[in-house]
Formats: structure tokens, C-alpha cells, sequence
């Protein structure tokens, strides 16, 4: 827990543990609304690591370390420190990506690109690259 070089929050988790991985990557993903991430363990040294930063660190913090809770001294001022922490202006946010399903694939590959742009709200080049991926894996 703590600030990258760039001065942003972040906080991480190591652990040898499937378990315990999959059941901090789950809460991470049920926090901050975003989809469970695929994470396998390191080459170095066979072990998980797990980072979240910026708003999801602040949201982790938030959680964990409520107003005057027991904690260790200098876990809960860092905590206190990235709670605080505010985006730069000019910094883009940049969304969480749009998980395709079976469904949407069947929809694309059965319209008109436009008719796709339209449903899903995305770029004509967000349905290309869609179809040109499906389009590989059929002919593998």
C-alpha cells in the first residue's frame, strides 16, 4: 500500500494461495463493479500478485480502514493518504473494457456493422476488430 513513482495510490497483495488469491481477486471485483481479473502467479518466485490503484485503491481504503478503526499505525495513515488522493484534471479515466458474450457475438455476426455500433454504443472499429477476432478463431 502506498504511491507509485507517478504519486499514485495503489495497494497490493501477495500470496502463495489460490484460495486466498481468488478470494481477494472476487471482493476486489464485487468493490469496484469491475470484471474478476484473470491472475496467475509470477514466474520469480510462484506467487500471486494482485494490484488495484487509483479509485479502486481509494474504494479498497474506504472499506478497510473506516474512521478511527484498529489497524497498525502506519497502515492506517497511508490508508488516510491515498483516501485523499484526487485525480489530476487532465488525467483521462479510462473505463473498464466491454466483455463480450456469446450473444453479442451472435448479434454482430449476424448485422450490419452500424446495427451493431448502434446496440453496443461503440465505435465502427470496435465491431471490426470483434469480427476480425471471431473471424481468426473460426478458421483455426
Amino acid at each position: 500500500m502506498g504511491f507509485t513513482k507517478q504519486k499514485f495510490p495503489f495497494v497490493s497483495f501477495t500470496t502463495q494461495s489460490e484460495s486466498v488469491a481468488q478470494f481477494i481477486l472476487q471482493y476486489i471485483s464485487k468493490l469496484t463493479l469491475k470484471p474478476l481479473k484473470n491472475n496467475t502467479r509470477n514466474k520469480r518466485d510462484n506467487m500471486y500478485n494482485i494490484v488495484i490503484s487509483k479509485e479502486d485503491a481509494i474504494k479498497f481504503c474506504n472499506e478497510i480502514y473506516p474512521e478511527n478503526c484498529l489497524s497498525m499505525d502506519r497502515k492506517y495513515i497511508i490508508a488516510q493518504s491515498i483516501k485523499s488522493w484526487k485525480r489530476p484534471y487532465n488525467m483521462r479515466r479510462i473505463d473498464p473494457r466491454k466483455r463480450w458474450n456469446p450473444e453479442d457475438d451472435q448479434f454482430i455476426l449476424q448485422h450490419a456493422i452500424e446495427e451493431s455500433m448502434e446496440l453496443f454504443d461503440i465505435s465502427e472499429k470496435s465491431v471490426q476488430m470483434r469480427l476480425w477476432r471471431l473471424k481468426k478463431q473460426q478458421s483455426v
